[in-house]
């Protein structure tokens, strides 16, 4: 697209993560508009959300996305809503992901919906921050070193791989716990210890550090149970994540959800990312003129 730099962005909702993707937007040409963005950018803050939408060209949503009714996270404890009908023929929203119904009614309305957080390339760059994030509170967790201890890694998607290898690195002793009998020969070729799903729970015993990255339930009451009673348990999937947290607390087991570490610990790094893939994405959406 010739116009990119003429381009006029909004920016709405999100926290710190979506004010530095405001402010890199802004640097890489665009003129850029916030409204209700938890962090300040310096860029200009509108005050009425339908002026600003009638202004701008792409509606730029939150990474966590646009849930049912038009819900998104809006700076302050207060969800905002979006409404889909005052959208104008051609407008583009940009968002994490967005509600099946919402974009039907948005698309009927005229406008064009992307959604970006399933993309590889954001998927594979979030990674990064995320397997950083997650090592990180394991330091703040643990009373040992990540030298020497015995890491479990459930998964082999895009973050289980960045992860493992980086824990590899601090010299921990990493067992990559997988189902694909491919995922677990690519274990082995990286030098980790490949596990069979099957097999978790007698590898488990003598684990110190469990990370989750998939989001099914394979941190069950009975792999839990197998633990030793000072291990942590880390879960990276998204929202409920892939363990039993109940039978943890009962097992009285340290175990966390954490999701959207990149906006909490490597925000300017996660913004540029956004940044980055949200301009990738209006490039390549056919169609669009602003």
């Amino acid at each position: 697209m010739s116009r990119w730099s003429e381009l006029k962005f909004i920016v709405v909702g999100g926290d710190r993560r979506e004010a530095e993707a405001a402010a890199f937007l802004s640097r890489m040409g665009p003129e850029v508009r916030t409204y209700r963005v938890q962090s300040g950018t310096g860029l200009q803050e509108i005050r009425d959300l339908k002026e600003g939408l009638s202004w701008a060209d792409v509606l730029l949503c939150p990474v966590s996305g646009i849930g049912s009714g038009g819900l998104t996270k809006g700076g302050g404890p207060d969800p905002l809503v979006l409404s889909p009908a005052g959208f104008r023929p051609g407008f583009l929203i940009v968002s994490g992901l967005t509600d099946g119904n919402w974009a039907r009614q948005a698309s009927a309305a005229g406008a064009i919906v992307r959604d970006f957080r399933e993309r590889d390339d954001f998927a594979l760059a979030n990674a990064v921050p995320t397997a950083e994030g997650a090592i990180a509170a394991a330091m703040e967790m643990t009373d040992i070193t990540l030298h020497g201890a015995d890491v479990a890694v459930f998964g082999s998607g895009r973050i289980a791989w960045p992860l493992a290898l980086k824990l590899k690195a601090l010299s921990a002793r990493v067992f990559l716990i997988a189902r694909r009998p491919e995922a677990l020969a690519q274990a082995a070729a990286f030098g980790l210890e490949p596990v069979d799903l099957r097999d978790a729970g007698d590898r488990l015993v003598t684990a110190d550090v469990v990370f989750n990255t998939v989001p099914a339930m394979v941190l069950t009451q009975d792999r839990l149970a197998r633990l030793p009673a000072a291990a942590v348990v880390i879960d990276l999937a998204t929202a409920p994540g892939g363990t039993d947290f109940a039978s943890a607390s009962s097992l009285k087991l340290r175990a966390v959800l954490l999701p959207g570490l990149p906006g909490k610990v490597a925000p300017k790094t996660a913004g540029r990312i956004v940044a980055e893939v949200v301009r990738t994405t209006v490039l390549e959406t056919p169609g669009f003129t602003g």
